[in-house]
Order: C-alpha cells, then structure tokens, then sequence
C-alpha cells in the first residue's frame, strides 16, 4: 500500500510540475493562480485543438458552400520543360515535333463549372481559343490547340495560356489560371 500510495504522489508532482507554469522567482502562492475548471479540465483529458485553415483567399459562396476553382495542370514533368511530349508540349509520332499545346483544366470546386474558355496567346502574336463546355466538381478536362506554322522562331514556340481569361466564372482562386511556356522543334 506504501508503495502505491509513493507512486501516486510522485505521478501528482510530476503532473504538477508539467501543468504549473515556470514563473521566476515567484513564491508557490504565485505560481499556482486559482484554477478556474475550464483550465484544470485542459490538462487532465488532452484536447485536440481545432485546425485554422491555411490563409488564402475568400471562397465566393452563394449561401448554399458552393465554389468554383479552376486549375491548370500540365502532363509530363519528369520530361524537361518545352521538349516534345512534356508539360505542355504535345509530340507527334515519329519525328517527336510538338504540333499541339495542350493543359488540363480541373475543378478544384464542388459545383459544375461552365462554359470554361482557355485562350492560347503565341509570342509572334496568334491568338487561338478552346471553349470546355462544362467540368464537373473534382473532375478534368484537357484544352489543346495546334500550334500555328508563324508562332515557330528560331525552333521555339513561346506561348501564355489563360484559363478563363475575361474571368466570366467566379472563382476562390484566380491565381491559378495564367501559364507561360515554350515548345521547341527539335529538327
């Protein structure tokens, strides 16, 4: 009995000694404030603080939690940026020449997404589009336009992609919508 009662009065001053705060120099009285319940019941059961979100911005909702986020993606990214078959580059069979620059589009949202109108600005001034009629929430859906014979100089296809560009559809993240790029020839 001794023995149980030692080991409990040693685990009540270790506990003591975790909960109470380290104030220097003030006497006992002082260390230990009146306890209201609400703090003694903090380190008796552990609690699990709620997670804040991350800071971001403000998701548009329209009273019922719906959002739309639209996100480019690109294929390939273990296939060196611009170089045929990578990222945003489409490569033809056989001679591995990029005809195509292609992304994908994901609702990042939890309600339907449409029309979505991605545009295709080339460096030497062509100016394309691809319209996606709709993209479900969670869902994706590629946009790919071929790359004009005028938008090639010196074996490279510089571009910018824009995704919704005259920002038509509300969304909780515009950031993620603008792209610039390059494809090469490799011939």
């Amino acid at each position: 009995m001794f023995n149980k009662l030692a080991l409990a009065a040693a685990t009540a001053a270790v506990a003591l000694t975790f909960a109470t705060p380290d104030l220097a120099g003030a006497s006992a009285a002082e260390a230990r404030p009146a306890e209201s319940p609400e703090r003694s019941d903090k380190f008796k059961t552990p609690t699990k603080r709620p997670v804040r979100p991350a800071p971001g911005p403000i998701k548009p909702m329209d009273g019922l939690g719906r959002f739309i986020d639209l996100a480019g993606e690109f294929l390939n990214p273990q296939i060196q940026e611009g170089q045929p078959g990578s990222h945003y580059c489409s490569s033809e069979p056989g001679n591995g020449r990029s005809r195509h620059v292609q992304i994908v589009v994901r609702n990042k949202g939890n309600t339907l997404a449409a029309p979505i109108q991605v545009s295709f600005t080339f460096a030497t001034g062509q100016f394309l589009t691809h319209t996606i009629p709709m993209i479900q929430a969670g869902a994706a859906k590629g946009a790919a336009v071929a790359i004009p014979n005028g938008a090639w100089k010196n074996g490279k296809a510089q571009f910018h992609i824009s995704i919704d560009p005259t920002d038509s559809i509300g969304e909780s993240n515009e950031s993620n919508n603008s792209f610039h790029s390059f494809c090469t020839d490799p011939s």
